[in-house]
């Protein structure tokens, strides 16, 4: 084993076991290096012991999922599945593990529904969403015995209020049934419930490939506040004396961008003139071009807030820039228009630069997506942006590719023929891979999508815009986002190998805002996971039911017996919070008796299982 690396070659599995057909695959699509937590996981999990992995998104979590699954499959001939809370992600996972292994991978959501659950046992891995698992579960087709390794991404989940309750039961069954579980979570306050829950070893990692920026934008007064963790880590730019700048107005590139910087910097006495005066030029160096670096300049208002925060910001800091608007006047700003004018920015500062830079926004609900996408469009066809990204493609693919359009598809056309497109559930599956592949490669400039995107679809941009907000249909209003909820969507922000960082955005109304967002998402650490589903009657019934028809007749020991083994349960014997079991022993009760009035089950003699 090798000690005191700072990255680990991929050889080196060998010694750990892994078959040569991984480390060959992982190779040739580039993958040479792990880094000290992949190795440390892997050197646990092919062990065939189970893991919960803790790490910021982009940082490489999932390869150790794979990595352990596909073992099992070609050293086993077992079978593995891949557990996603969401059908968007469910292909780019399975092209994702059909692109590298050699192996056969099939997929299971909403997208498939009349496909017969027996016909997957053809496939060595097979990608699933929650709801498809929990279904396959009771079905209990043939094939389920040979599933050796069960992958489980977003397990912290586990807390969510809509998903965390299946995904308890689902995660139950997997260890009723001993299944090597892999764990994927984002940050979270308490990985350690999960991990002494499932028996599994806890790796955690603060790494991230880009370092991330988070700002607000205080949009009245048309600056950006920017949090930057480590100041110390300058911004450097390299500008190509063959790099070209386009005309916009006339569709053509007019010479070398490194005349405009060296013209900027006459005109401005100074390199301060490449972006503006919120930036200190620190270096510039000749060579087959111009490296510049650069760091953002500091205000009173930010030393203020350094020094009230001095215990929470460890080495950070915090600087102001003054962002480029998309139009002068800047005091009354909606959501929409401080997103042109973060557009705008982002845009002009990359021309500047030489440099191809994307933008994702996340709001709350489909309709807003659409509604937004179409403003940003109309924005960047009225600025010449579009012509910056080449997205006749996206436009083309559309066109050609899908069969049987729908007024969804004729929309997404007119947005993405001036470099923007959105993405939601109620796309089509073929819809939103077009849309992917366009922004993934560079075809379009803005992505307009709602959370499922944040959840694991490999997109991340230079810049991310986070709405704060949310309608919550029990609440019958807007809340807040929760403060994992804001993390998970701003590591979206900072393409590895493109972005030398990445900016997370969040849009203040007013300063009062900007203090609010400081302390609830900033500087805050994400919530503790707790479970609920003891808590939902619904849940505790149909699971009761399940057990029944899936089971056959058992008794009520037995019904308890599961229930005692999931994480509602583990989590409120662990925290002393007898009101919840004692909720979760009457939602069983009251569960049976409902069962029984309904005439789905019936009490049989005390003699025989009942």
């Amino acid at each position: 084993m090798v000690i005191n690396l700072s990255r680990y070659d991929i050889e080196l599995l060998i010694d750990l076991g892994v078959h040569t057909d991984i480390i060959n695959s992982l190779q040739n699509k580039g993958i040479t290096q792990l880094r000290p937590f992949q190795y440390e996981a892997l050197n646990i999990g092919l062990q065939n012991k189970s893991l919960v992995v803790v790490a910021p998104t982009g940082s490489g979590k999932t390869l150790i999922g794979e990595i352990i699954a596909v073992n099992r499959i070609l050293k086993e001939q077992a079978k593995a599945i891949y557990l996603t809370p969401y059908k968007a992600l469910a292909e780019e996972i399975a092209e994702t593990f059909r692109n590298r292994y050699p192996i056969s991978v099939g997929v299971a959501t909403g997208d498939y529904r009349d496909q017969p659950i027996r016909s997957l046992g053809a496939y060595d891995l097979i990608v699933l969403t929650y709801e498809k698992t929990d279904h396959i579960f009771r079905e209990k087709p043939q094939w389920l015995e040979f599933v050796k390794v069960a992958i489980v991404d977003e397990i912290h989940l586990l807390g969510d209020a809509k998903r965390g309750p299946l995904l308890d039961i689902v995660l139950t069954y997997l260890l009723d049934k001993k299944i090597q579980i892999i764990g994927l979570s984002a940050t979270i306050l308490n990985p350690e419930d999960i991990s002494n829950w499932l028996g599994a070893c806890l790796i955690k990692s603060s790494f991230r490939p880009v370092k991330l920026l988070e700002c607000i934008y205080i949009a009245p007064e048309a600056k950006l506040l920017v949090f930057d963790p480590r100041p110390q880590e300058k911004e450097r730019y390299f500008v190509s004396y063959n790099a070209t700048k386009m005309d916009l107005s006339s569709d053509k590139f007019v010479g070398p961008i490194d005349k405009f910087l060296v013209k900027d910097a006459q005109d401005n006495g100074s390199l301060e003139g490449i972006i503006d005066k919120t930036y200190d030029v620190i270096k510039v160096r000749e060579g087959t071009g111009r490296f510049v670096e650069r760091k953002m300049k500091k205000t009173r208002t930010c030393r203020t807030l350094e020094s009230q925060y001095r215990d929470r910001i460890n080495h950070g800091g915090f600087f102001i820039k003054k962002i480029k608007t998309a139009q002068e006047n800047t005091r009354t700003r909606s959501f929409i228009q401080a997103v042109l004018d973060i557009i705008n920015d982002m845009i002009v500062e990359m021309q500047q630069y030489g440099q191809k830079w994307q933008l994702l926004v996340f709001r709350s609900s489909r309709s807003l997506t659409q509604k937004t996408a179409r403003r940003i469009a109309d924005f960047m066809k009225n600025k010449g942006y579009y012509k910056l990204y080449g997205s006749d493609t996206v436009t083309k693919r559309l066109t050609d590719e899908i069969s049987e359009p729908t007024s969804l598809t004729e929309e997404l056309k007119e947005v993405t023929t001036y470099g923007v497109g959105f993405h939601h559930a109620g796309l089509s599956r073929k819809e939103r891979q077009i849309i992917e592949d366009g922004f993934r490669d560079g075809h379009l400039g803005v992505l307009v999508a709602t959370p499922t995107l944040a959840a694991g679809v490999n997109l991340p941009a230079r810049r991310v815009i986070i709405e704060n907000k949310y309608y919550e249909p029990e609440y019958g209003g807007q809340v807040d986002l929760s403060t994992a909820e804001y993390k998970q969507r701003g590591g979206r922000a900072g393409r590895p190998g493109y972005d030398k960082v990445g900016e997370a955005i969040l849009i203040a109304k007013n300063r009062k805002e900007v203090r609010k967002f400081i302390e609830k998402y900033i500087l805050a650490s994400p919530e503790a996971i707790k479970p609920i589903s003891g808590h939902i009657p619904p849940i505790v019934y149909s699971q009761v039911l399940a057990l029944i028809t899936t089971e056959g007749p058992i008794t009520l020991n037995e019904i308890n017996e599961f229930f005692g083994k999931t994480f509602f349960y583990y989590y409120s014997k662990n925290t002393g919070d007898t009101y919840s079991l004692r909720v979760l022993d009457e939602n069983i009760q009251d569960g049976i008796k409902f069962l029984i009035e309904s005439k789905l089950i019936k009490k049989i003699r005390r003699n025989r299982r009942t």
